[in-house]
């Protein structure tokens, strides 16, 4: 599991500072840059939630 979370950790390190690079390249604003950012957030706390609503029903 070590090896999991280290790779997630340095996927959440090192990818978004590049597309926030060049979204701001692209664009000359942080804005969509920052609202992708916001998007996968929230996409993860909703399947986080939901997989501990599937785990918590079945229990």
């Amino acid at each position: 599991m070590t090896g999991i979370v280290g790779a997630a950790g340095g996927l959440g390190g090192s990818l978004p500072p590049i597309v926030m690079g060049l979204v701001y390249q692209a664009t000359g604003s942080y804005a969509i840059g920052l609202m992708l950012l916001s998007d996968v957030a929230l996409a993860a706390l909703v399947f986080t939630a939901l997989r501990l609503a599937a785990t918590h029903s079945t229990a």
